[in-house]
């Protein structure tokens, strides 16, 4: 019976060389798996047990707590991709559970969420930061926006409200659409004329503000309820 410190190799060509306790490999070992795999870290009774460092054949690295042979408590998961994946927080059952952050590159730009997850996906309370400078704060429910939340765009106009299926579904929607529209169009016109004199950059600037206060009374003139006539 195996009891103390040692290497040994068994019939499938793992090799473990570290500590031995009446037969089980118990307290601090290394183990390499037929597959190449790579588990560095403590045992309890043969199984992964406190915290360790598993290295896939693939290139994936999980470093962190186990409890009986699952990666479960916290942890940081380093993806081998080309999206460069990073998961760092709480896990149970193999799966991000609990508080966590997990960032991804997206066209060579951060996206990055920050939150509850349940079972390996988003879901609670999150804030996600995308590639684009929008932001997004509120509720979650199977890995998509989900009940309320506010989502500031990269221009910096707002959207309060309810979330359903990932998408919008509030009463404001058709106020934001107006606001982002306007504000795309300024920033186009100005990228299209970034020689343009400061003089001339104001007067644009004024003309517009004008227009969309103009657009603002009209839609109160025709919102508002027609007044009875005194006979």
């Amino acid at each position: 019976m195996r009891h103390g410190k040692g290497k040994f190799s068994d019939i499938n060509g793992s090799i473990y060389d570290g500590s031995w306790k009446y037969g089980f490999r118990h307290g601090i070992g290394k183990l390499i798996y037929h597959d190449g795999s790579i588990y560095d870290g403590t045992f309890n009774q043969g199984l992964k047990h406190g915290t360790g460092r598993y290295q896939w054949p693939s290139g994936e690295v999980y470093e962190g707590n186990f409890k009986h042979n699952r990666v479960e408590g916290n942890g940081k998961m380093i993806y081998n991709n080309k999206t460069q994946e990073i998961y760092e927080g709480q896990w149970k059952n193999n799966k991000p559970n609990g508080y966590g952050i997990y960032q991804y590159l997206l066209n060579d730009k951060l996206n990055k969420y920050m939150g509850e997850f349940n079972d390996g996906l988003k879901e609670g309370f999150g804030i996600f930061e995308y590639n684009d400078g929008s932001v997004y704060e509120g509720e979650w429910y199977n890995d998509k926006k989900e009940g309320m939340g506010i989502l500031t765009f990269q221009d910096g106009s707002k959207y309060q409200g309810m979330f359903s299926d990932d998408k919008m579904a509030g009463s404001n929607l058709k106020e934001i659409a107006q606001v982002r529209s306007w504000v795309d169009d300024f920033n186009k016109y100005e990228q299209l004329n970034s020689n343009l004199n400061d003089q001339t950059k104001n007067f644009i600037a004024d003309s517009m503000n004008k227009l969309r206060d103009k657009s603002k009374d009209k839609d109160n003139n025709t919102n508002r309820s027609p007044s009875k006539r005194s006979n």
